[in-house]
């Protein structure tokens, strides 16, 4: 290559492949040529594994940088890692170079105590990695289990009762309130507001979350037969709801039965007294002559 009387030598990144030629051929992308005087194309050299050449007439390679990879020979240019991946050096050469980082810290999960940097050590947390760019706390995080609260948690106190079915989303002591009265049943001591203690309930064996447990449409606190639901009232206190009491306000009698009882019983004493009164009046009465006569001859 040259001009009149002269020759040129190919420069770096360059060769010439004909005589006479008055110029040279860049090495195409991928390779380069650190060399002068380079007579064939086979002088330019591909790009190695962890380098690349990103133009023509390159005399040298570049470096893969920093979570970029180039895993073949004779690459224009580096493949990135994956989204939240890092490589820990430069001019990496496989994919498997390149690592977790979940919370863009530049440290690997595989090192990082905490991969999602929510205060929360990985040991101790639920949601790793998880969410980023928050920090556990009571506001965010009620239980501490490492989980966001507003996007991750789904049982923000850990009682195992899910918050959508749970009264109490934010207290572990508590998941239902049964009377609405803002008191967890739990914590309170009639869970039905029915008036009758569940203590009282369990004795009873009436339902502490039911306030008319037969269904009578009496509450377990009115109703002198909480467990009958034909019965709810006893107006002679004898026993038997005043629906089956014959007479509902005379005590002795609860049905037909006890009254047949008494009829009998009065039928057999007024037999019994009438037999004794026909006696002592028959033991009373004055003497016959026959009778007399019988006596004198004794």
């Amino acid at each position: 290559m040259g001009g009149q009387g002269s020759c040129l030598d190919s420069t770096p990144g360059f060769y010439v492949d004909e005589e006479g030629s008055d110029t040279q051929t860049p090495c195409p992308g991928g390779t380069y040529n650190p060399n002068y005087n380079s007579v064939d194309s086979e002088d330019c050299i591909p790009a190695s594994p962890g380098y690349y050449v990103d133009s023509e007439g390159s005399e040298s390679q570049l470096v893969t940088p920093r979570d970029f990879y180039t895993d073949l020979e004779g690459m224009v240019g580096p493949l990135a890692c994956p989204d939240l991946h890092i490589t820990m050096f430069d001019g990496a050469t496989s994919p498997d170079d390149c690592l977790l980082d979940s919370d863009s810290d530049r440290i690997p999960d595989t090192e990082d105590a905490d991969d999602d940097d929510d205060g929360v050590l990985d040991q101790n947390d639920f949601c790793s990695p998880g969410l980023t760019g928050w920090i556990s706390g009571l506001v965010t995080d009620n239980d501490g289990d490492g989980c966001n609260d507003g996007s991750e948690d789904d049982d923000d106190d850990n009682d195992g009762r899910g918050d959508s079915l749970d009264a109490f989303p934010l207290d572990s002591r508590e998941q239902d309130d049964t009377d609405g009265d803002g008191l967890g049943d739990n914590y309170d001591l009639d869970d039905d507001n029915d008036g009758v203690s569940d203590a009282s309930e369990y004795d009873m064996g009436t339902d502490p979350l039911n306030p008319d447990t037969d269904g009578d449409g009496f509450s377990d606190q009115s109703d002198t037969f909480p467990l009958l639901s034909s019965e709810w009232e006893d107006s002679d206190g004898d026993g038997t709801g005043d629906n089956s009491d014959i007479l509902v306000n005379v005590k002795r009698y609860q049905d037909t039965g006890d009254i047949i009882l008494d009829i009998v019983a009065l039928a057999i004493l007024s037999i019994i007294a009438t037999i004794i009164v026909r006696r002592s009046g028959s033991d009373s009465a004055p003497l016959t002559d026959s009778e007399k006569h019988e006596s004198e001859e004794e």
